[in-house]
């Protein structure tokens, strides 16, 4: 009897063993599989992506010049930014350029940022954004084109590159 009973623990021990259960009424843990990666995109499908996402953005306070005088002055603003989502990057970076009436008044400094090992998980989707600005009367401001100017450039985590630029004008 006592075999018997010895024969069934150790066949209960083996099978739970084999089963994954803990025993002792603990659970086993589920494996774990990795989640699939995502599909590499085409260069094209890239470049669609940082196309999409690349903006330039120019523009005045309006409201600063409601009362237009020589004296009252305005801040003429440039805005870029630069994304590739849903796309992975493994560089990005862009500057703003302001001009009025086609004359160059202010440019931002780069903004770059680079990822050291990208990879499906370590990548970039956007960057901040690059601001420039720039004081104007009022009355120039009124009749004045302003256009903000974007340099941008996206390196893909599969080693596309894109090179673009983007621009907006805001007449007065």
């Amino acid at each position: 009897m006592r075999r018997l009973l010895w024969a069934v623990a150790v066949a209960f021990l083996l099978g739970s063993a084999l089963a994954g259960g803990g025993g002792g009424g603990e659970g086993g843990t589920a494996p774990s599989d990795p989640a699939p990666s995502d599909p590499a995109p085409s260069s094209s499908q890239y470049r669609a992506a940082i196309v999409a996402n690349a903006v330039s953005d120019g523009s005045y306070d309006v409201w600063a010049c409601s009362q237009p005088s020589l004296a009252t002055y305005t801040t003429a603003r440039g805005l870029v930014a630069t994304g590739s989502s849903p796309h992975k990057s493994s560089y990005m970076a862009h500057n703003a350029r302001l001009y009025v009436d086609g004359t160059l008044v202010a440019r931002s400094p780069d903004v770059v940022k680079r990822v050291s090992g990208a990879s499906e998980t370590n990548y970039l989707t956007s960057i901040a954004p690059a601001t420039v600005a720039h004081r104007l009367s009022c009355p120039q401001a009124l009749v004045a084109a302003i256009t903000a100017r974007g340099w941008h450039k996206a390196i893909s985590i599969y080693g596309y590159s894109v090179t673009l630029y983007t621009s907006d004008v805001t007449y007065g």
